[in-house]
Order: structure tokens, then sequence, then C-alpha cells
């Protein structure tokens, strides 16, 4: 059940129980409670002050309404499988690709995005002070990701950053790892079909705004680990969308994912053991988006969908990228060739320094076989879990 008006929309059994089962259906303990009811309150804050922009957005700037999305390009994977480097590697085509960056989502009204404009001016003209302190605030909050999932206010970034106002997204289990006790925010395609239709209805206004306030000329570029438990919906609200699909091994792509999300719950929730039913379901949640992909995928049309797999991607990010193009019918600009050129050879010299795999988190090729036995067998995978994912 979820509340939803023309502005916002926000999954209110999500927040209810999210709150409850971490205040009082486990043990106690002062940082968990001190974590929940701060971040409960400055989600409100942030929530109020977005619908606020939003309703100022139908005073001021009606034509926001008339923003057309003209196929958007989506890349959708499962966690852990390049889509971070994909993307990036396609933003840098910028006459053609509008990314979503993270302070964009944050502030997704076109009063808030028109304000950060004169801001921005006032502070170039001033030598920059307050674009040295966002970049400060990016080190602090997010500066000890930097070597598994760099994360700045100014860089593209998962679409969950929109997803995040309405609950529904897999981050709400980083607080609250309660994959039982809520409902299946993590798999959209899995709620009643108007309660998903509402979520991607908000989500598709959020982006017509962004490109309203800074890109209206351009082409949406977006991706999300979270999308391929939403794919059925996102076709529904955007027809004309096209799909990057990226496929990593799931002994790779799911304990790198899992270990993400067992870090944050060990800040608090400490009895969350590596080998746990929160570890496992998880795990589970993303071998439910590797079968559902599977399904769905022959059922887009082949113009507007490409796969491409990860192994392919990181030998040859040059060639990846030309081939995504000439399916989609696009050409590369000569601008657009020379920074990837840039870029492909700067990410030659990136090593991961994790490794993990899926016997730590109590995971054997019995339950490999069992949860995605045709998923290894449609990417003629071998059935492993002993080699490293990073």
């Amino acid at each position: 059940m979820g509340v939803s008006h023309d502005r916002m929309y926000l999954h209110l059994e999500t927040f209810r129980k999210a709150i409850a089962t971490a205040l009082f259906h486990r043990p106690f303990r002062i940082r968990r409670w001190g974590l929940v009811l701060g971040l409960a309150v400055l989600f409100l804050l942030f929530w109020s002050f977005l619908a606020l922009g939003r309703i100022l957005d139908d005073l001021l700037f009606r034509a926001w309404r008339s923003q057309p999305i003209t196929a958007p390009v989506f890349i959708v994977a499962t966690p852990r499988s390049g889509t971070t480097f994909l993307q990036r590697l396609l933003s840098l085509d910028e006459e053609r690709f509008k990314p979503l960056l993270l302070h964009e989502m944050i502030f997704s009204a076109v009063v808030w995005q028109r304000t950060i404009h004169v801001l921005a001016a006032l502070d170039r003209f001033l030598g920059r002070p307050g674009g040295r302190t966002v970049d400060f605030v990016g080190r602090f909050f997010f500066g000890n990701w930097d070597d598994r999932h760099f994360i700045r206010l100014d860089l593209p970034e998962e679409d969950e950053g929109l997803y995040i106002f309405t609950l529904v997204t897999e981050a709400t289990y980083l607080l609250c790892p309660y994959y039982k006790e809520l409902p299946p925010i993590g798999f959209t395609d899995a709620l009643p079909q108007h309660e998903a239709d509402q979520l991607v209805t908000f989500f598709r206004q959020s982006v017509q705004r962004l490109l309203f306030a800074n890109g209206p000329q351009h082409t949406v570029l977006t991706k999300g680990t979270c999308s391929l438990g939403r794919i059925r919906a996102l076709q529904r609200s955007f027809p004309d969308a096209r799909f990057i699909h990226l496929v990593r091994h799931p002994a790779e792509a799911i304990p790198s994912h899992v270990s993400m999300f067992h870090s944050t719950w060990m800040v608090h929730s400490p009895e969350i053991r590596k080998v746990s039913p929160e570890t496992r379901a998880c795990a589970g949640l993303v071998a439910s988006w590797y079968r559902h992909m599977l399904v769905e995928a022959p059922a887009i049309p082949e113009a507007r969908y490409v796969r491409i797999m990860y192994d392919d991607l990181v030998a040859d990010p040059r060639r990846t990228v030309e081939g995504i193009y000439d399916h989609f019918g696009l050409t590369i600009g000569r601008a657009f060739s020379a920074k990837l050129d840039l870029a492909v050879t700067e990410a030659k010299s990136y090593r991961s320094r994790h490794q993990y795999t899926l016997a730590e988190y109590g995971l054997d090729e019995v339950w490999l076989k069992d949860q995605l036995g045709t998923v290894l067998e449609a990417y003629s995978y071998p059935a492993r879990t002993t080699e490293p994912s990073h």
C-alpha cells in the first residue's frame, strides 16, 4: 500500500514495517535506534522538501509536463556487473546522452534544479568555495566506498537515487535488512500492478523534470541494478525504451554484492553474521532478478535490446561500446571517440583489492544450481562457486 498523488509517491506499508521491525522486533541496540530514528527524520525532511519543490513546479514551470522522453536508454544488470563503468563511458557522449547525476536525483524538481544553476554560477564567480565544500561532503559521506563504488554528488549514479524516495528499492534493506517482514520492495514486478505503475510514474515524472531543467534535447541514459526486477513496469511506462543488459557470472556478482550490504549491516546490527538468513535472502533476491530477466528479455523487441557479457566489457570496452552503438544505429562522434579512448586507457590500470566467494556466505554449488540452474545453462556458465569475485 502506498500514498500517491500527482507529485510524489511513498510506500507507506514499507515505511511503517521498516521502522517498527528495526526498533521493536530486533535485539535492542542504541546505535540502531539512533540511526533508524535519525535517518527516518532526515528522510521525511528530504521527502517533504522535494514535495514542496514539485508543488512549486506546477506553479512556476508547468511546461515540464510536456517534456518528452524519447527512446531512453536503460543499462540493467545484477549488481557488481559493470553498470557504473559502462554508464560513465557512454556519458562521455555529452552531445547525445543525459545521465542522471546523484544531486539531480536528490533534488529532482525543476525549481530546485534552477536554483542550483544560479548558485553554481555565483559559486564559479567567487572562486568555487561551494564546489570545494561539495567535494568535501562527497569524500566525507562516500569516501569509504571509493575502492568498491566511487560515488560523488556530481557523477552519474544508480537511478535508485530517485526510487529511494518511494522506499520501493533494495537500498532500503541497507538500513532494514528484514527481507521476510517487508513487502517485495526489491522486486517491483512482484507488487500489485497498480502499485508498480504508480512507482514508475513517479520515476518517469522525475526524469521529465530533470530533462526539462538540464537537457531537454538529450536522450536519458540511466542505470539500475534493481531494474531487472521492474523490467515489466519500465516497459509499460517507457514503450520505446532501449535496454542494455549486462550479464556477469552469478558466482562473481552475488558475493560481491552481498559483501557491500553485509559491511553496512555491521555498522548498526553486528549480530548479523556472514552466514545468516539476511545474507542468504540478499543473495536470493539477486538470483530472482537473474531468473526474471531470463524470462522477460525475449519479449523485448530485438531492436530495443542488446545483451553484453561482463567479461567482454572488461576485455575490450571500446569494442563493446562500438557494438552497442551499431546495434542501436548510433554514430560515434569525433569528440566522444577521443574521450572514450582516454577513459579506456585509464581504466586499464584499475585493479580491485577485494575478493569474495559464495562460500563466505554459506552458499555452495547446490544452492547455485537450485537457484540459477536455468540461468547458468542459458549463458553457458559453469556451475562453480570457488573462483573469487572482485
